[in-house]
């Protein structure tokens, strides 16, 4: 049986990764928005809620305060060199696993679809105010489908 401690080293090595891929580095001068994110379905739009770190894919979620449903900051096959999911004051906040209550302005990489996550990328966060420090949150477990 694996040590604890190394599934958390890996653990946090995965997390790493993700956020590494949805962020594009404030350094780098070619960033470009979100907003002209090419992959990008329709009008941004703005939520108040609360950002948090997964342990599973999407590695960033926004839980909408008002409606109950989570977007997912888009990773995996949204991130293109030179454009930047997620604004680099949130990387930083998230990265140190707050957990931030925030007005996002973001924009959709696909339409809304009842009981999915909408993946989308962040163009702009206001009235931003990080919470606790948490561990990152993991995906729920499908049920045990084994029969009585």
């Amino acid at each position: 049986m694996p040590k604890s401690g190394s599934i958390r080293s890996k653990l946090s090595l995965g997390v790493a990764i993700a956020l590494s891929a949805a962020a594009v580095s404030a350094a780098e001068p070619a960033a470009q928005s979100c907003e002209r994110h090419p992959q990008v379905q329709g009008q941004c739009f703005s939520v108040y809620g609360r950002a948090r770190l997964f342990s599973g894919p999407p590695a960033v979620r926004i839980w909408v305060k008002d409606s109950g449903r989570t977007l997912a900051v888009g990773d995996g096959k949204y991130v293109l060199p030179g454009y930047a999911n997620l604004p680099p004051e949130l990387v930083k906040l998230v990265k140190l696993r707050r957990n931030v209550w925030a007005t996002f302005r973001v924009c959709p990489f696909e339409p809304e679809r009842p009981g999915a996550m909408q993946p989308v990328c962040v163009e702009s966060v206001t009235h931003f105010r990080p919470g606790p420090v948490t561990q990152p949150a993991k995906p729920a477990q499908p049920p045990d489908s084994a029969g009585p």
